[in-house]
C-alpha cells in the first residue's frame, strides 16, 4: 500500500491511514474548547509502562495467549542485565497519589519509579536537594514526618498494599479444551436451521500478504479434485527426489482441500524444469500440476464504492486502528480514518470503507466483548463510484503448464 510505510528494523510500524479533519469543514475556533486536555485511548504514562507485569506463559498451555511473547529468563551460568534491580528484603509497596504505579520504599534512585521523583516530598520534577516541601510520610501522607518513624497505625493498614495493583485475567477469552476431549473426532453436529449461507469478511492487503505471495510463486500445487484422486505426502517427496533435482530437504510440501498437494521449491529451481521432470503417468491418471495463483478456485470482486461514515458510539475503549478493522471487515475494506475536530470528540469515528455494494453497508454494527454487546450506529456521510483497483493490482495468471511428451519406451507399449 503506497499510504502505509514500515521501518527499516524492528516491530515499529508507522500507519498513516488517519487523516486530519479537513479544514474546509472546521466549525468557528472555540477557544475554551481548545483548553480541555483530551482524554487518549491506549496511550500509557511512563510510570504504567514501567509498572506493566511481564507476559508469562499460561498455566493451561492455552492458544488463547500465543499472541504474548514471553521470553525466559538466561541460565544462571551467563551474564544477564536487568532494565531494573531487584527488590531488597523488606522492602514495602505503599501508594503514590502522585503517580499510577506503586513505589518501592526506603527510595532507590536506580527504581525506574523514582526517577526524577523527590526523595522528600514524593513529587515529580525537582530532587529532594532543591525541596523547599515538608517531609511527605508515604503511609499516611501527612506532612512532617517520614514513613520509616511514622505512628499512624490506622493508616499504615489501609494504605499498604501488594506489589500488583491491577489484578491482570488469567485468559483473554475461555479456552476450549472441552472441545478436545475423547479419542477421535466427534460426527457432524447437527447445527440449527437459518444459518446464513456465505458471510462476507474484507481483508486488507498489507506488506505480510504480498511477501507470502511472492514467496508462494516458487510453489506447484498437484490437483486431484477432478478423478478423486488421491496422493500420499511422502508419494510425492519421493516422486519429487527422484527427477534428481531437488534434496528431500529443500522442498516443503503442503496438503490442501479438494485432494490437492503444494509443493515449494527452492529459488535455484525453475518450475517448468521441475514439471516436465515429474514422471509423465501423473498426467495420464487425471492428475494436473500446475504454478500456484491466488486466483486458483477464486473470484474477482471489484469494490467500486468509497465511502465516507461515522460510527456513532463507538466504545472508547476500543478506540484502537486495529479494532475499527475488524467492526468494518463484514460490509467494506478498510480504508483509512478521520481525526475529530477537535481531540476530544469520541461521539463518532469518522472512518472511509470500500465496498462492493452500497447495501452491504448495515444501520448498526453489533460489536460484542467478551459477552457484552455495543451497538454503534453506522452513519454515512458521502461516497463516491468507480473501481479503486487497476488491472496491475491483480496478479497475473501464470501459463498453464502441459504434461511432457511421452518417452519412446511409452510410445511403443501404447502401440503394442
Amino acid at each position: 500500500m503506497k499510504e502505509r510505510k514500515i521501518a527499516t528494523s524492528g516491530d515499529w510500524r508507522l500507519v498513516t491511514r488517519r487523516k486530519r479533519f479537513p479544514d474546509n469543514w472546521r466549525t468557528p475556533v472555540d477557544e475554551k474548547l481548545d483548553k480541555v486536555r483530551p482524554y487518549a485511548p491506549y496511550k500509557q504514562t511512563y510510570a504504567q509502562v514501567v509498572a506493566k507485569p511481564r507476559p508469562r506463559p499460561s498455566p493451561q498451555g492455552s492458544s488463547t495467549q500465543s499472541h504474548l511473547h514471553y521470553h525466559p529468563s538466561p541460565p544462571s551460568n551467563q551474564p544477564s542485565r536487568s532494565s531494573t534491580p531487584p527488590t531488597p528484603p523488606g522492602t514495602r509497596y505503599y501508594t503514590s497519589p502522585h503517580s499510577p504505579t506503586s513505589l518501592r520504599f526506603p527510595p532507590m534512585a536506580t527504581y525506574p519509579e523514582w526517577r526524577g521523583r523527590c526523595f522528600r516530598c514524593l513529587r515529580l520534577g525537582h530532587t529532594a536537594a532543591q525541596c523547599c516541601n515538608p517531609f511527605k510520610c508515604a503511609k499516611c501522607w501527612s506532612d512532617g514526618h517520614i514513613a520509616s518513624k511514622c505512628l499512624n497505625t490506622q493508616s499504615n493498614s489501609s494504605t499498604r498494599l501488594s506489589p500488583s495493583v491491577t489484578p491482570s485475567p488469567q485468559q483473554f477469552e475461555p479456552s476450549f479444551d472441552e472441545l478436545l476431549q475423547g479419542d477421535t473426532p466427534p460426527p457432524t453436529p447437527i447445527l440449527p436451521d437459518g444459518r446464513p449461507e456465505k458471510v462476507m469478511c474484507f481483508i486488507e492487503r498489507d506488506e505480510e500478504v504480498y511477501r507470502e505471495i511472492q514467496n508462494l510463486n516458487r510453489a506447484v500445487v498437484i490437483h486431484g479434485e477432478r478423478q478423486g484422486l488421491l496422493l500420499e505426502a511422502h508419494q510425492i517427496v519421493q516422486m519429487a527426489v527422484e527427477t534428481k533435482l531437488v534434496r528431500e530437504e529443500e522442498i516443503r510440501v503442503a496438503q490442501l482441500a479438494r485432494e490437492r498437494h503444494l509443493i515449494h521449491l527452492p529459488r535455484s529451481l525453475s518450475i517448468h524444469t521441475f514439471v516436465k521432470a515429474l514422471p509423465r503417468w501423473l498426467w495420464d491418471q487425471g492428475f494436473d500440476i500446475q504454478q500456484w495463483s491466488p486466483l486458483d478456485a477464486a473470484t474477482v470482486l471489484m469494490p467500486r464504492f468509497k465511502v465516507l461514515l461515522d460510527l456513532e458510539d463507538f466504545p472508547i475503549y476500543l478506540w484502537k486502528e486495529t479494532q475499527l478493522i475488524k467492526a468494518v471487515s463484514q460490509f467494506g475494506i478498510y480504508l483509512g480514518s478521520v481525526q475529530p475536530e477537535h481531540a476530544l470528540d469520541f461521539t463518532a469515528w469518522r472512518v472511509s470503507v470500500a465496498t462492493d455494494d452500497l447495501r452491504r453497508i448495515p444501520m448498526m454494527i453489533a460489536i460484542v466483548v467478551g459477552g457484552i454487546e455495543h451497538q454503534s450506529r453506522v452513519k454515512p456521510i458521502v461516497w463516491s463510484k468507480g473501481p479503486i483497483y487497476s488491472a496491475s493490482d491483480f496478479p497475473e495468471l501464470p501459463s498453464r503448464l502441459t504434461p511432457p511428451p511421452p518417452s519412446p519406451t511409452q510410445l511403443d507399449n501404447d502401440m503394442i
